[in-house]
């Protein structure tokens, strides 16, 4: 979590300075539905996706993977939650479901790279 947005615009340039997709999603209006049409419309989630969190879950698995929302040809995918602290002030539970989503499918990518 970074503090100061400069400080997330200086990473996320560096990480595209280093071949990494780099998608921005924006929490501060998130409900429920909007965070889903975000994840979504961010990492091309194919139409046929559900808009819950088991939906979140299997569409960040397969971005995990490479099947959509980023391509094998970069260094990785990095994707970065502005606003992400006033999101979970509003809806915590939520919020707690989404990072642990997030956190899932990271471990997945790391397990899934290749040499």
């Amino acid at each position: 979590m970074y503090r100061r947005k400069s400080v997330l615009d200086n990473a996320e340039q560096e990480l595209t300075r280093r071949g990494y997709s780099v998608h921005r999603l924006n929490a501060s209006t998130w409900d429920a539905e909007s965070l889903h049409n975000a994840f979504a419309v961010g990492l091309a989630f194919p139409d046929y996706n559900g808009r819950n969190l088991d939906a979140l879950h299997d569409g960040l698995r397969d971005v995990a993977h490479g099947d959509y929302g980023w391509s094998r040809d970069s260094t990785g995918l990095a994707d970065t939650i502005d606003a992400f602290r006033a999101f979970a002030q509003r809806e915590p539970d939520l919020a707690t479901a989404v990072a642990d989503a997030l956190a899932g499918a990271s471990r997945i990518g790391l397990l899934s790279v290749t040499a």
